[in-house]
């Protein structure tokens, strides 16, 4: 059904399959989606849209507020490992949440922590949505039910599901391919 993430994406495979990303946020999930466009105005009044890209961009934003010193190492040592994400260079899997769905993503933001007397927080980490694993690439490979996963334990206060709204994905490029021309169309 149209309307699903996966629907504007393109199967992919992660280069760090070994595990996956299964840190589920614990208050929000924010999905953002857009297409690389600029919208510009004339000197006549009349607008334009550049757009750079036909392939949209997804984006996964996750929170967690408060984490135990362990769980908050685990996600730095996801992103710094060079065997595994190392930072936004290389990619992985990350089950999503709300959806079922497994999608290849890289960090897209750095990463900090917040330290409170008791425990730690990491306040808000983007991931570029590549693509998806498609059931053929699984097959290949483990599936995320017999892969193991690096998880997070929730804070004892944040027992309620995330929330999600829209999202987005396309790797990055300096320059449009020459299938991926600027294109100008009036509105």
């Amino acid at each position: 059904m149209a309307g699903e993430l996966k629907d504007y994406l393109s199967g992919a495979t992660a280069d760090y399959t070994a595990t996956q990303f299964n840190v589920s946020p614990q208050e929000v999930m924010i999905e953002t989606g857009e297409f690389r466009q600029k919208c510009v105005e004339f000197d006549d009044a009349t607008a334009g849209v550049l757009t750079r890209s036909t392939t949209p961009l997804f984006l996964f934003r996750l929170q967690w507020p408060i984490l135990r010193e362990a769980d908050a190492k685990t996600i730095i040592d996801f992103y710094f490992d060079t065997a595994k994400a190392k930072g936004k260079a290389r990619t992985f899997e990350f089950p999503h949440p709300i959806d079922g769905e497994t999608y290849v993503v890289r960090f897209w933001s750095d990463i900090s922590r917040q330290f409170y007397p008791v425990n730690m927080g990491i306040a808000e980490v983007a991931l570029k949505v590549e693509g998806y694993v498609s059931v053929a690439s699984s097959s290949q490979s483990p599936s995320s039910s017999e892969s193991p996963s690096i998880s997070s334990s929730q804070s004892p206060s944040s027992s309620e599901s995330p929330s999600v709204s829209p999202s987005s994905s396309e790797s990055p490029s300096v320059s449009p391919s020459s299938s991926e021309s600027p294109s100008v169309s009036p509105s």
